[in-house]
C-alpha cells in the first residue's frame, strides 16, 4: 500500500505566506502592548518585531499629527505587503532559512553508514537531462545541507510515496528533481556499470530508502551538486564528472 508524500521543507509562496500571515495575527494582539511602550518587546519572535515596526513606521506616516493609537498600528500592519517591501520579505525568508536548520539539526541523529545513490532529471532549456552520482554523506542532515542545484526559484524536499528523500527543485526552464537511496551492503551490488540513463529496477535493486520516515554537505569531503548525464560505478563511492 502506497503511502502519502510526507513534507520537510520547502520555500515555496503558499509557504512563505503562512508564515507571514502567522507573525502578522501575532503583531496585531500586540499592538496595544507595543503602543504603550513606545516600541517593540525584545523578548518577542524577532519576526513578529519585524513586522511590528514596519507596521509602527507606517502608521507614524499615515498620521502624523496625531498620537498613534493601537487601532492605528493594526490598520497599518493589515495593509502591509511584505513582497513589496524587500527588507521584510527577506526576514519572512530568513525566518522559514530557520526551520530548515531546524530539521537539519534533527536529521544529524541519523548516522548513514553507505553512500547514497543520487538519480534524477534536469528541466534545461535544451531539454531534459538524467544524472546519476554516488556520494557519501556522513548523516541525513548533511544531505539536506545544500540543495544539488543552485539558484533554484523554489527549493522543496519531502519524502516520497516510496519512502524515498526527494528534492524538487523549481526554475525559469523547468524543474530539477533527484531522489537519494542508500547503497545496500557491498554484497548485494552489481558489478555492471550504470549508464548515463538508468532506467529505475536498475538504480533501485542495489539501493533502498534511507533510514528516515519524517518531518538534511559539510562532511569535511569535498562535493559538488547533481551534475547532469553523470555516469556512475556502482561499486564505488566516488562520482565520476560528468
Amino acid at each position: 500500500m502506497k503511502t502519502t508524500t510526507i513534507p520537510i521543507w520547502n520555500n515555496d509562496t503558499a509557504t512563505l505566506d503562512a508564515i507571514m500571515d502567522d507573525a502578522r495575527a501575532e503583531a496585531m494582539t500586540l499592538a496595544e502592548e507595543t503602543i504603550n511602550r513606545h516600541g517593540t518587546d525584545p523578548e518577542h519572535d524577532w519576526l513578529v518585531n519585524a513586522i511590528l515596526e514596519t507596521g509602527l513606521h507606517s502608521a507614524a506616516a499615515a498620521t502624523p499629527w496625531q498620537p498613534l493609537q493601537a487601532e492605528d498600528l493594526r490598520n497599518a500592519l493589515a495593509g502591509i505587503d511584505p513582497w513589496a517591501d524587500p527588507r521584510l520579505g527577506r526576514a519572512v525568508a530568513e525566518y522559514n532559512n530557520e526551520y530548515r536548520h531546524d530539521e537539519i539539526t534533527n536529521l544529524d541523529a541519523i548516522r548513514l553508514e553507505r553512500p547514497i545513490a543520487i538519480t534524477g532529471k534536469a528541466g534545461v532549456w535544451q531539454g531534459t537531462r538524467t544524472m546519476c552520482s554516488i556520494l557519501r554523506f556522513d548523516t541525513l542532515g548533511d544531505i539536506l545541507r545544500q540543495a544539488p542545484w543552485n539558484d533554484m526559484d523554489i527549493d522543496d524536499w519531502s519524502i516520497d510515496e516510496n519512502d524515498d528523500l526527494r528534492y524538487t527543485g523549481i526554475h525559469h526552464d523547468g524543474t530539477n528533481t533527484c531522489t537519494y537511496r542508500q547503497l545496500k551492503p557491498r554484497p548485494h551490488q552489481p558489478t555492471h556499470r550504470i549508464q548515463r540513463h538508468p532506467t529505475d529496477e536498475r538504480t533501485t535493486r542495489p539501493t533502498h530508502p534511507p533510514p528516515l520516515r519524517h518531518p538534511m554537505n559539510t562532511t569535511g569531503k569535498e562535493q559538488e551538486p547533481c551534475h547532469t548525464e553523470a555516469s556512475t560505478t556502482a561499486s564505488s563511492a566516488s562520482t565520476t564528472p560528468p
